[in-house]
């Protein structure tokens, strides 16, 4: 299944700060004017849809529409930086009975091995459907 839009930074807030995840769960922090975002966006739109991790869900939130209306990028800084969020791309991982965990990374491999430690594998297969 692809990534999901989360439309604002109340439904970003709504899912990282629920408690009650019942699936693994990643959330990309992109920007439209960030290479590395944009060059990584399709890879886990792509990794979302591969038989190992039909488990997880999968986010995606543009910061983009905050950059410009002031207040607004005051909420998203604030938001950020409570979550320890200080680099794009951003990667939250959110399990069930855990706290969010935050990772700052481009590389589609490293991101395959933190979804794998949330899923509990030694080691996560690199095979693509």
């Amino acid at each position: 299944m692809p990534m999901k839009n989360l439309p604002d930074l109340q439904s970003l807030k709504a899912l990282v700060q629920g408690k009650n995840h019942s699936h693994p769960t990643l959330v990309l922090i992109r920007s439209n004017g960030c290479p590395p975002c944009q060059a990584i966006y399709p890879k886990i739109n792509e990794l979302a849809d591969t038989e190992d991790f039909k488990s997880f869900e999968f986010y995606e939130f543009n910061v983009d529409p905050y950059l410009d209306d002031p207040q607004l990028d005051a909420d998203m800084t604030r938001f950020a930086q409570d979550l320890g969020l200080q680099f794009l791309p951003s990667q939250i991982l959110l399990a069930p009975e855990k706290e969010p965990k935050i990772i700052a990374t481009s590389q589609l491999d490293v991101i395959e091995d933190e979804l794998g430690s949330l899923r509990g594998d030694q080691q996560v297969s690199n095979q693509k459907s």
